[in-house]
């Protein structure tokens, strides 16, 4: 899956679009609801999941790399943190992975699945660490909020990929890619 997406990276078609999700990316960024100094809501996740359906993980994860570097430097919040960079670049690769080339009732249990593993693994514990070893803050003291606002938006997050990718089937994106 890796090497049919990574080939994905020498069409210009596909090049061009990877640009508009980071440049996307990079938009949504700016629009962000703080919870805490050290949380906050972001729909970040939707260009990402988008190229990860479309382009698979390869190009994925360069959009959530790229896209999370080029938006903190245009709209920083505190240092920089390159452990959040990896996990961008760690969700895309789960988006690419369980989302290219499904449809159907496939692609929203695929949706479901890679958002509840991102969710656990990547948003609550990866992020979680980050945010510890920045703040120098104690893991499990964070943990508690991050759990309950990662519940929370799961299921909207969930309900928006899902909706996403159904309108750019509807609207036949999805037949120049896949």
């Amino acid at each position: 899956m890796f090497k049919i997406s990574a080939k994905n990276l020498s069409q210009s078609l596909r090049l061009a679009t990877m640009a508009m999700f980071v440049a996307l990316y990079v938009v949504l960024y700016a629009v962000k609801i703080p919870i805490t100094p050290e949380s906050r809501i972001s729909v970040t996740f939707i260009p990402v999941a988008l190229c990860g359906y479309l382009l698979g993980p390869a190009p994925a994860m360069l959009v959530g790399g790229i896209g999370d570097i080029v938006a903190f430097f245009l709209f920083p919040s505190g240092a920089y943190f390159p452990g959040f960079t990896v996990s961008a670049i760690l969700s895309g690769m789960v988006y690419g992975c369980l989302l290219y080339k499904s449809s159907g009732l496939s692609m929203r249990v695929r949706v479901v699945i890679s958002k509840i593993i991102i969710t656990v693994c990547i948003n609550m514990i990866l992020n979680t660490l980050w945010t510890a070893i920045l703040y120098e803050k104690a893991f499990f003291v964070l943990l508690f909020s991050r759990v309950l606002k990662n519940l929370i938006t799961m299921p909207f997050q969930i309900i928006i990929t899902i909706i996403f990718i159904d309108i750019m089937a509807k609207c036949g994106v999805t037949k120049k890619y896949l």
